[in-house]
């Protein structure tokens, strides 16, 4: 190997490549044995896989140092330069604050800033809180960035131009001046000195000149830097490249002139440097590495995946279309047709033969199309060393690719460059499972799906006798954490998992990995953020404020109930709706609010310290060991609301020094009063913040115009830290490696997953802005970076990286509608590649054949059945079991006859039911309505939402769906008629003059006065607590609300006044049956005690019901007989009465004493077998049927086959209706219950008064 030449190591194979490293370094020791070998690498994976591998070849791996490409390049210039600055103010970070500080410069309205600046100045025009300033800056700045990296033409000259060559441009732009005249260079040739053509002069130079703003503030940037050091604009060039201000240009370019065939600075520099893992290098770094290799020993270790020269390799119906073209072209200029662009013919090109025309000029046409779709930007970047070709040494080092598999034919044509045809298609063979690829509908799919496949790998190598570890497996993904949720919660180890496979995620941030930080920024963001229930309930989530504030998980249930029940919103209190966003008096309020924290949490206080008897309007179920929970909402609430008024959108506080920072002090503060600093998360950010606080107060002190950070630029700040990735990265830990897809991670592993390549993710889309000169298409060079070219290059890398198998999924079927989804271009190419590649065992090469082998589509659920059935050798696509335990069941398949319950079986229930039972008549009347819903209760301890339980709402409603006014209306009902026994009035008031007039909607209803009183109250309590829509909307919620009450009074006092009756007997009486059961271990006498809470009463008001004629609703039936029966059984009339929203009544024929006993033992004895398992009906079952005829069963059972009837919590337990029809024992159970309906309940319903 040359020591004088630039070395260039080719291999396909990394694994060779760090072999090489280690054997030179073992075999060529440096002379000074404590002078530390130099390796280049872009990542710390890649820093991880070297220094293993370096170990296992020697044995030991010291004294090397890894260091990123930019690094190396700033410490050679600092030591030949004797400098010791350790900041460069021209970093990204360095750029953007000194930006940012110029905001006042590029606002102005006249003269030399204004008319630079205009367009930054309309865009940043309404910008009250500078976020969006910040955010332009930090663009600015990496475009900046790039420009140092890729255009260091550019900034050298921009480096050149003074204040008089900007002034004179303000009154010439002609190419007599500096910046004119470089405008017009650059417009006209391009950067190899070729002229462009006119059309591309014009669009060049146009462009040029509409960002010229960006010179100016480059120069502008130089002049704001307070640093002690020589002024850029000395004449003495050189003087300027060696002080500190120097920017990435002139380093550059100082560097490359220094360095060239200069020994005399080989003791300043490495003297051996490997560069690992860099897929793409700028130009400019390759001739840094090209000038330090005159004096040192420079090896780039470079992946390549083609033996061959492919660096001028292109598709060659590129040429053959500019070919034809130009045929076209003298075909039209021979017949005279080009000055007749209007005429349309079609002609016909005879006797056109490729092989006649030269059309190869050099340039290899033809290659593997695989690598001509994925691998330009290797092939760029291998051009760009070739022309370095007389002082550049190529080493090969390939390796042969072993294997008969798929994957090993595909990195063999890619080595051998060889391109497909229909005699080379590969035989692909049954049992070929190197490369998978798998359709799924979700991302937890996929990661199931995943588990599954490693679970099978691990359990095949334990078949064969090899050993599989699991840091021999990769999965990667485009980004990480949008993944990562899924990855915990699959690969998480349970209590009930025999096999736990260890993994580790890397490559994720701070701010997705720690919920503090994540917290802190939405605390940050307090001064443009609602403060409603649902961030109060998320923040209380957060490990370290509920520590805080001493707040369990299980409170956090307790306190969204609080928060429902009080119909808590949003707003901390009223003071929060008489301000707008600025700050401005925008609203008087005439009462308080009733939906905010203020009000809810003193009904809350009220309720729990007073009681009712105070006030009525108060909350109170708070009690016991709850009210220190409330206690801790309250603290919390008020330090909420206490920051709210300190971080208000126009805070704006100095960051002067290290020392000295009012943001420091703030964010100390804030931390502490939230947030428990001795968790270990809370640590990490505070530790994060210092530093980050630390820097950017170091590099405002550099610079001449000073800042003023507001708390929007302050919190993009804190975003942009915690969005860096932690420098610790569990990468090639004997773990499981989970990662993102990012460039220049080209690690071997035995097994490669890669998941998401869907379309639109993956590969990276190139978006630049508009204003980027990078964008412009006339001025884009080869070797420039490109995001989607560095993913596709990235892909490539996968495919060679895989030693024995390459998975590859992503979601290929809509969730909802199970449509068809494109996958990542790139494997739509790599499918279309292998369509053309490869032929089936049975001789096919039909492309639908093809995909269909390869593609596995998954099902939607982890517990279909298919996912648990083995291959039987005799399915072209490939299926493996799955490892999911919690979905495992018996195939169905398999299953004969199913015992009692669906996939579930009677054994599943063996509870005991002990012999004395107590029962309340209500929880009787549940059991009937929903049987399903009462077993999940009582036996497995399984509570479902009623129809008042929802989720937090955010804001508040400004109207009420006909549901809710209903529900408000049985409370109204409950209120007035039960609660308070307000029925009989209707009837107690002889004078008519003594009656309340209501008029609603036009219509005049009497009412008694306490009546109307009561009904007055009503409204106002709800007002007060926030069932009702506030302020205007209420009235519309009010009128009808009283309509409907009104009009139910109205049909009420029709009814003569004897019929309705409340019962004075005390309604504690208790009644005991003997219930015979043929439990599974034997007959068992059940002791029952059955009472009611209840007053009695010989009537009901149904408000969510209106009656038909001769029909009655299941619940109304069981209630009524419930009701009947122990009233019966009590001595009273057993006659009950059914009233309906508008005052419409169903008469139910009571029982006597003796029918009252023998009913309420059969509906007992069914609640004792429905203790043992759920029974199959319901009231949306059941329905609403004839009463005063005969019903049958069959006729029945055919309508709800045709209906398909059922609700949910009939589907809590069965599947649907046909389930239960199909199987026996649930059919049989359903006709008992129905002919004991039928004939104890409805045929007791007779006409009340309508």
């Amino acid at each position: 190997m040359h020591t004088d030449t630039l070395n260039i190591v080719n291999s396909n194979d990394l694994q060779v490549l760090s072999q090489i490293c280690a054997r030179i370094i073992s075999e060529n020791p440096l002379p000074d044995p404590f002078m530390r070998e130099s390796i280049l690498v872009m990542n710390s994976g890649m820093k991880t896989y070297l220094s293993q591998e370096l170990a296992n070849y020697s044995g030991v791996q010291a004294n090397c140092r890894y260091v990123h490409v930019w690094q190396i390049i700033w410490e050679i210039y600092k030591s030949i330069h004797n400098l010791t600055e350790t900041r460069n103010p021209f970093s990204s970070d360095y750029l953007r604050l000194n930006i940012f500080s110029l905001r006042h410069i590029w606002e102005q309205d006249e003269g030399e800033y204004a008319f630079y600046f205009h367009k930054l100045a309309d865009y940043t025009q309404y910008d009250v809180t500078g976020d969006k300033a910040y955010e332009l800056s930090g663009r600015i700045a990496d475009i900046f960035d790039q420009y140092q990296m890729y255009r260091t033409d550019y900034i050298l000259e921009w480096n050149k131009f003074t204040k008089d060559d900007f002034a004179y441009y303000m009154t010439d732009s002609s190419e007599s001046g500096a910046i004119g005249a470089w405008i017009e260079r650059v417009a006209k040739y391009t950067a190899g000195g070729r002229v462009r053509s006119n059309s591309a002069y014009l669009r060049i130079k146009t462009n040029l000149e509409e960002n010229i703003w960006q010179i100016r503030l480059w120069c502008l940037l130089r002049e704001n830097l307070d640093l002690k050091a020589v002024e850029t604009q000395s004449e003495d060039y050189d003087t300027a490249c060696l002080s500190v201000m120097a920017d990435r240009a002139q380093m550059l370019d100082a560097l490359k002139r220094a360095l060239k065939n200069n020994r005399e600075l080989s003791d300043l520099v490495p003297q051996r440097i490997f560069v690992f893992g860099v897929s793409s290098l700028p130009v400019a770094v390759i001739e840094i590495l090209q000038a330090l290799s005159t004096i040192s020993q420079v090896f780039i270790m470079l992946l390549n995946p083609c033996a061959h020269y492919w660096g001028d390799i292109k598709d060659s119906y590129v040429e053959k279309f500019e070919d034809f073209k130009k045929l076209l072209a003298r075909k039209y200029a021979k017949d005279n047709m080009l000055s007749l662009p209007y005429q349309r013919k079609n002609y016909e090109v005879k006797n056109f033969n490729y092989a006649s025309e030269d059309y190869t000029d050099g340039i290899r046409q033809e290659g593997n199309a695989l690598l001509l779709s994925l691998g330009r930007q290797g092939r760029d970047n291998l051009s760009l060393l070739m022309e370095y070709d007389e002082s550049v040494n190529f080493i090969s080092a390939f390796a042969d690719i072993e294997g008969t598999c798929l994957l090993s034919e595909i990195k063999r044509r890619l080595l051998e460059l060889d391109e497909s045809t229909d005699e080379t298609r590969y035989v692909l063979r049954n049992n070929d499972r190197s490369l998978e690829i798998h359709s799924c509908h979700t991302k937890m799919r996929e990661v199931e799906v995943l588990k599954d496949k490693i679970l099978e790998l691990f359990n095949s190598y334990r078949i064969r006798g090899q050993k599989l570890r699991p840091r021999d497996i990769v999965v990667m993904v485009p980004a990480i954490n949008a993944y990562a949720p899924y990855i915990q919660s699959v690969f998480s180890p349970d209590i009930k998992d025999e096999i736990s496979l260890p993994y580790a995620i890397s490559d994720r941030s701070s701010g997705q990995e720690n919920a503090v930080a994540d917290a802190l920024i939405s605390l940050l963001s307090i001064d443009k953020k609602r403060i409603t229930s649902n961030f109060i309930l998320d923040m209380l989530t957060i490990p370290a404020i509920a520590s805080k504030f001493d707040i369990s998980s299980d409170d956090l249930e307790l306190i969204g109930r609080w928060f429902n029940d009080n119909n808590v919103l949003w707003g901390i209190d009223d003071t929060a709706f008489l301000f707008d966003c600025d700050g401005n008096e925008a609203l008087e309020l005439g009462e308080h609010l009733p939906f905010t924290f203020g009000h809810g949490l003193k009904r809350m206080v009220e309720g729990t310290l007073l009681g009712s008897s105070v006030k009525d309007d108060v909350y109170l179920d708070i009690e016991g060991s709850d009210l220190k929970t409330l206690s801790s909402v309250y603290s919390f609430i008020y330090k909420v609301a206490n920051l709210k008024q300190t971080f208000i959108p126009s805070l704006a506080l100095e960051i002067k020094d290290e020392h000295n920072s009012s943001w420091q002090s703030m964010i100390n503060k804030l931390i502490a009063d939230f947030f428990d600093t001795q968790d270990v998360a809370c640590q990490e950010v505070i530790a994060i913040i210092a530093a980050a606080l630390d820097d950017i107060a170091a590099i405002i002190g550099d610079l001449k115009q000073k800042p003023k950070i507001t708390l929007a630029t302050f919190r993009s700040m804190l975003e942009s830290e915690f969005s860096k990735s932690n420098e610790f990265s569990p990468f090639l830990r004997d773990k499981i490696n989970f990662c993102s897809l990012v460039p220049m991670r080209a690690v071997p592993f035995e097994h490669v997953f890669v998941l998401g390549l869907n379309d639109g993710e993956f590969p990276r889309q190139d978006v630049l802005l508009n204003f980027n000169l990078m964008s412009v298409p006339d001025l884009i060079r080869r070797g420039d970076r490109s995001a989607s070219a560095e993913d596709r290059f990235l892909f490539l890398e996968a495919i060679i990286s895989a030693r024995q198998s390459l998975y590859l999924s992503y979601i290929g079927r809509d969730a909802v509608d199970n449509s068809v989804r494109n996958p990542s271009i790139v494997l739509s190419e790599l499918l279309d590649y292998l369509s053309d590649s490869l032929v089936l065992e049975n001789g096919s090469c039909d492309e639908k054949s093809i995909l269909s082998r390869l593609i596995k589509e998954e099902r939607l659920h982890g517990y279909d059945a298919d996912n648990f059935l083995e291959d039987n050798g005799q399915q072209h696509v490939l299926y493996h079991p799955s490892f999911n335990r919690d979905y495992f069941y018996q195939c169905i398949y398999e299953v004969k006859e199913l015992d009692y319950m669906p996939y579930l079986g009677f054994e599943s229930f063996s509870n005991e039911i002990a012999q004395n039972l107590f029962f309340d008549l209500s929880e009787v009347e549940d059991f009937l309505r929903c049987p399903c819903r009462f077993f999940l209760k009582r036996v497995l301890d399984i509570y479902v939402s009623d129809v008042r339980a929802m989720s937090l709402a955010d804001h508040e409603s400004f109207a009420l769906g006909s549901f809710d006014i209903n529900l408000l209306f049985n409370d109204l009902i409950e209120s007035l008629f039960v609660g308070k026994n307000l029925i009989d009035d209707l009837f107690g008031v002889t004078d008519e003059n003594s009656l309340v007039r209501v008029t609603v909607q036009g219509t005049s209803y009497n009412l008694p006065p306490s009546v109307y009183k009561a009904l007055e109250s009503f409204i106002e309590d709800k007002r007060r607590d926030g069932s009702i829509p506030y302020g205007v909307f209420a009235q519309e919620v009010i009128a009808e609300l009283k309509l409907k009450f009104c009009a139910l009074c109205k049909a009420i006092c029709a009814i003569a006044k004897d019929t309705l009756e409340v019962f004075d007997k005390d309604s504690s009486s208790v009644f005991e049956f003997m219930v015979d059961e043929y439990a599974p271990s034997g007959r068992m006498m059940h002791k029952i005690e059955l009472r009611s809470a209840h007053r009695q009463c010989n009537y009901k008001i149904f408000a969510f019901n209106t009656f038909e004629m001769g029909k009655v609703p299941y619940k109304v039936a069981v209630s009524c007989a419930l009701y009947s029966a122990f009233n019966a059984l009590n001595g009273f009339d057993s006659t009950f009465y059914a009233i309906d929203s508008v005052g419409s009544t169903l008469c139910f024929n009571g029982f006597t004493h003796d029918e009252a006993e023998s009913f309420m033992n059969e509906v007992l004895s069914f609640m004792i077998f429905g203790l043992r398992r759920p029974q199959p009906w319901c009231d949306r079952l059941i329905g609403t049927l004839d009463f005063g005829k005969e019903h049958d069963f069959e006729e029945f059972i055919a309508s709800i086959q045709l209906k398909e009837s059922g609700n949910a919590s009939f589907d809590y337990v069965f599947n649907d209706v046909p389930t239960v029809l199909e199987h026996g024992i649930l059919l049989s159970n359903l006709h008992d219950f129905f002919e004991f309906y039928t004939e104890y309940i409805l045929q007791h319903f007779g006409a009340g008064s309508e």
